[in-house]
């Protein structure tokens, strides 16, 4: 299924003050690679994520790269009603690591891994064989990971054009999810936060925001994170974020946050942020390549890119010396 992409400008305007508690990041001179599915391919977390860092800590040197592919797995496995098969991490993985030499590696994978069937404990093996391996080579390159759990399935907004299928159906997918899917998201999630691994942090996303979402549906049955039941709206992305800050120690205050949220978007810093890492994130997944469907990209240097983005990032810098 094509899927388009738009650049989502955020503004969250937040006090320098209320970072004074946090001296330093672990992102300070390493290069952050986020691999993921069509979530992480949209970038709206990630962007957000790199906005609040340059803000809150304006004299490290944080370098952000995202290669979210969509439709793709940790496994390769799809369901039939796919229109192709689905990419598998694995097939560039190697490339990434190679070419973009991350220090820290970030993985969010799991909406399509479970296939949107029940649960199944052959596919949650798969999943694990996955993730595993991932790791395995992430660690072998020297880099450490970060291993997010997958976001909530909601099938409360599910897209109209989609229906959902109770246990006992003979098909299911991304058109037909089965109804009670976002269980299975969960076990899948629970199973992340078990890992024990040197040079691994496990980070929940799932708990805090099927938290918030059943806390907001109490005031507001209709109230919604996504626009399909799959894939965070800009609220969703930014609780995603949230959680992915909060789990570091990097954030503090979830007040601040809130404030953001509603804060006026003319804040020329965090709009140039958005811009460079989102072109930035286009540039590097074309010259790492991926084959998705009949498609098959390729591109053979990312030195144009790179120097746009320095530039871009000169500027980013003198904005954050006259915000000091």
């Amino acid at each position: 299924m094509k899927r388009s992409y738009k650049i989502i400008i955020f503004v969250f305007l937040i006090p320098f003050s209320l970072f004074s508690e946090v001296q330093n990041s672990p992102f300070h001179q390493k290069r952050i690679m986020f691999l993921g599915d069509s979530i992480t391919r949209a970038g709206i977390y990630f962007r957000y994520i790199d906005y609040y860092l340059q803000k809150s800590f304006p004299d490290e040197k944080i370098d952000i790269i995202g290669l979210g592919l969509g439709s793709e797995t940790t496994t390769g496995e799809s369901e039939t009603q796919h229109p192709w098969p689905r990419p598998n991490v694995h097939e560039r993985l190697d490339r990434a690591l190679e070419l973009v030499k991350p220090d820290i590696v970030s993985v969010c994978y799991g909406m399509n891994d479970g296939l949107y069937h029940p649960f199944s404990q052959e596919r949650f093996r798969d999943y694990q064989k996955g993730i595993l391996a991932l790791i395995e080579k992430v660690r072998a390159s020297g880099a450490e990971v970060i291993v997010m759990t997958p976001p909530p399935f909601d099938p409360q907004s599910l897209n109209p054009r989609k229906t959902l299928k109770s246990e006992g159906a003979d098909d299911f997918g991304f058109k037909t999810p089965y109804e009670n899917y976002n269980d299975v998201l969960a076990k899948y999630g629970q199973w992340i936060m078990t890992l024990k691994i040197p040079g691994v942090t496990t980070i929940d996303i799932h708990t805090p925001i099927q938290k918030h979402v059943d806390e907001m549906r109490t005031k507001d049955p209709k109230y919604t994170i996504s626009g399909d039941g799959i894939h965070p709206n800009a609220l969703g992305h930014h609780l995603m974020a949230r959680s992915f800050l909060k789990s570091l120690n990097l954030l503090n205050d979830d007040k601040s946050l809130a404030e953001a949220k509603e804060a006026r978007k003319t804040d020329r810093l965090c709009a140039l942020i958005n811009k460079r890492t989102s072109q930035r994130a286009n540039a590097w997944l074309q010259y790492v390549g991926y084959t998705r469907g009949t498609e098959t990209v390729k591109t053979d240097s990312i030195s144009d890119a790179e120097q746009e983005a320095t530039l871009m990032q000169q500027e980013i810098n003198k904005l954050k010396l006259s915000k000091d």
